[in-house]
């Protein structure tokens, strides 16, 4: 390891710079260029995930709302009907919502993931 000897003048009228070749010595630190590629390389799964169970939280939804709904009227013969519209309303938004969300927390994960091995050495 080397030691970087900075002098300090009084006054400084500009940042002192330090070469790469010098801090590619220094132990520790943290790559972000390595954290964020991490977090793209999970995008994908994470959208993927997300949007199969925001697909499956969005037809269950959508089919309790559209049930209530048509169910209430109808003294229960619209249930059946109004579950099915619901379900295939609610999936599509289920899953555009999901999937952003497990995008977001799959750049999370792997970023978080990148972050804490270069941190703890593993």
């Amino acid at each position: 390891m080397h030691a970087i000897a900075l002098e300090q003048p009084a006054v400084q009228s500009s940042f002192q710079t330090i070469e790469s070749t010098d801090l590619a010595d220094v132990n520790g630190g943290l790559d972000l260029g390595q954290v964020v590629n991490a977090g793209n390389a999970n995008v994908e799964a994470g959208a993927k995930a997300g949007g199969a169970v925001g697909g499956a939280v969005g037809a269950i939804a959508g089919g309790i709302a559209g049930g209530t709904v048509a169910g209430a009227p109808t003294m229960g013969l619209g249930t059946v009907g109004g579950v099915l519209a619901g379900a295939a309303a609610g999936t599509p938004a289920g899953a555009t919502a999901g999937a952003a969300i497990g995008g977001g927390l799959g750049w999370i994960g792997g970023a978080a993931s990148n972050a804490w091995g270069q941190i703890t050495g593993r």
